[in-house]
């Protein structure tokens, strides 16, 4: 008999084993019937347990703003955490850093590798000495880096070489704006979204550029303060273009 034969057989026995209780299951629907008939039973409100949409994107605008995209490699649980409203600035890169690098910075070495497997072709050996860097320490090299592969990132998720700067974000808000309601992609995309156009991207004055804006035009047009980078900055440079590269290859699979 062969695998797909024994699967046939075992769909049958199946079938007669639940045979009984589908016999079971009418005569409690019968008996359940007759009390609703004797008895009122008050009727519950399932509305308080639908998902507060606005909530959640209110929640991601926050996380986002600082740097925390979704992607493949934080739960929703975990980036959702209702304690998070209440948290500092300084509180929530805290919880975030310490998600990705806990246990021997487990989760952030997935990150690299996934990032190393998936990006564009034409950054890849950058990429790969950029993870060396990170290995061996050098974590200040490798932020422009992390920009640069975050914006062909971009360039290739709307397919639009001709665009760049704040444009970018303009287009990624459209392709958001394209997608339905529901739709997992949508959610990431209004991640990404939300940080380009509140902090990346934003358009800004250069002649206050001393303090660390987590800006990419302030960092490379040489503008930032490198001193003020730190390994907290890298991790959300590296989440971020992970965020792109997931919904790159959420949408390229539809």
């Amino acid at each position: 008999m062969d695998y797909f034969e024994n699967i046939r057989v075992m769909g049958k026995v199946v079938e007669e084993m639940m045979r009984p209780y589908e016999v079971l299951a009418k005569q409690m629907e019968d008996v359940e019937k007759s009390i609703s008939d004797a008895f009122k039973l008050p009727e519950i409100d399932f509305s308080k347990f639908e998902i507060d949409r606005e909530l959640i994107k209110k929640r991601i605008e926050k996380n986002t703003s600082l740097g925390w995209a979704l992607n493949d490699y934080v739960n929703m649980d975990t980036y959702l955490e209702h304690s998070l409203e209440d948290k500092t600035n300084l509180e929530i890169d805290e919880y975030f850093y310490e998600y990705y690098t806990s246990d021997n910075e487990e989760v952030f070495k997935h990150v690299f590798e996934y990032i190393l497997e998936n990006a564009n072709i034409i950054h890849q050996s950058l990429l790969y000495d950029a993870y060396h860097a990170y290995k061996d320490g050098h974590i200040k090299t490798i932020i422009p880096t992390m920009l640069l592969a975050i914006e062909g990132e971009l360039i290739q998720l709307i397919d639009k070489p001709e665009k760049k700067g704040y444009w970018l974000a303009i287009e990624i808000e459209r392709k958001y704006k394209s997608l339905k309601e529901g739709d997992l992609a949508k959610l990431v995309l209004f991640s990404i979204c939300s940080y380009l156009q509140k902090t990346l991207y934003t358009r800004g004055d250069f002649s206050n550029s001393a303090k660390f804006t987590n800006n990419r035009h302030q960092i490379l047009h040489g503008r930032s303060d490198s001193s003020l980078w730190t390994k907290v900055d890298l991790v959300k440079y590296t989440s971020f273009l992970c965020s792109i590269i997931s919904v790159k290859e959420i949408l390229k699979d539809e």
